[in-house]
């Protein structure tokens, strides 16, 4: 579906079943953010019997940081310098999608089996260590959000990636507070499809069938959180209940669109982060700490850059 129109297909900002929307955050958020819902959705999202999740630009604010990385070993094999930002611009493509796309922009019309095995195996071997110094990024709210569902609501979880498992493990292992609501018996509980499931990536839908078939579930009973459209059309096709939009990570430059190409796919709503999901999906108790959250989200959001470049008061 192209074009989409949310006014049209009943997805719409403003006040929702027994939420305060006072504050200007929401105003600001629907508005110019990507954060689109339903009345329908927040009675999905809260009757979900499992929740799955992407890791890339989801849980982790790793996605730009793994392209820049992947962008680099492609020069290094092909002996090239491409142009900046290049694979970032193409985030949700395969491997063999984004390869095809630097070796046209080097000027090659094809490249050997034997390159683009080298490409690949590069690809891999780079995407399982991080150099000193290097790190990534939690999603604002991800521990949180799964905390509530996971521990809270006792609810199963999974990590539902295209990424190979030893590069999950390694960028998992910085962020114990979040890993361990996606733990059983301290065991990582995921389908990684490069590894699990013979480099069946997204939108291949067998990762959320293998998700939902480990949970014990039918994918139309769990709700599942993406950031790329390849994700989505995933979920979609698995048949999976409840598909949450992403939209605040670092490699989505215009949230908006982002949200909208999202809800063309097939998703039921868009946040920014995790805090505003927490916000409308399971409102806190305590209004003060629901302002100081919103505001701590609000901050973190337009520091990193967003349309807004200040802190002091949200847009009218």
């Amino acid at each position: 579906m192209t074009g989409l129109d949310l006014k049209h297909n009943g997805i719409h900002n403003g006040i929702h079943n027994g939420i305060d929307v006072s504050h200007p955050f929401f105003d600001a958020a629907t508005k110019r953010d990507g954060m689109f819902f339903t009345d329908h959705f927040l009675d999905k999202i809260r009757s979900a019997k499992g929740h799955a999740s992407d890791l890339d630009g989801t849980l982790l604010l790793n996605e730009k940081f793994a392209l820049n990385q992947m962008q680099s070993v492609i020069e290094d094999c092909l002996d090239v310098k491409l142009p900046d930002g290049l694979v970032v611009a193409m985030a949700g493509k395969s491997k063999d999608q984004i390869i095809a796309a630097c070796a046209h922009a080097a000027g090659f019309e094809t490249l050997a089996d034997k390159a683009l095995q080298q490409i690949h195996a590069s690809i891999v071997d780079s995407r399982a260590t991080l150099k000193p110094g290097e790190s990534v990024a939690a999603m604002h709210g991800a521990a949180n959000y799964f905390y509530h569902v996971s521990h809270l609501l006792k609810l199963p979880t999974i990590i539902a990636t295209s990424s190979e498992r030893p590069r999950v493990e390694l960028h998992l292992s910085h962020h114990g507070a979040l890993r361990r609501h996606f733990e059983r018996a301290g065991q990582l509980v995921a389908i990684c499809a490069e590894t699990d499931l013979n480099g069946a990536v997204k939108p291949n839908p067998l990762v959320y069938m293998k998700a939902a078939e480990t949970l014990g579930l039918d994918p139309s009973q769990m709700a599942t959180y993406e950031d790329s459209v390849s994700g989505v059309i995933a979920a979609k096709n698995a048949g999976i209940g409840t598909i949450v939009g992403i939209t605040g990570g670092d490699h989505i430059a215009n949230s908006v669109y982002h949200a909208k190409e999202l809800l063309g796919e097939g998703a039921d709503a868009t946040f920014p982060t995790f805090t505003h999901l927490m916000q409308v999906a399971f409102p806190f108790d305590n209004p003060e700490y629901r302002e100081e959250a919103m505001n701590k989200a609000w901050d973190y959001f337009y520091q990193r850059g967003g349309p807004i470049q200040t802190t002091a008061a949200a847009p009218a």
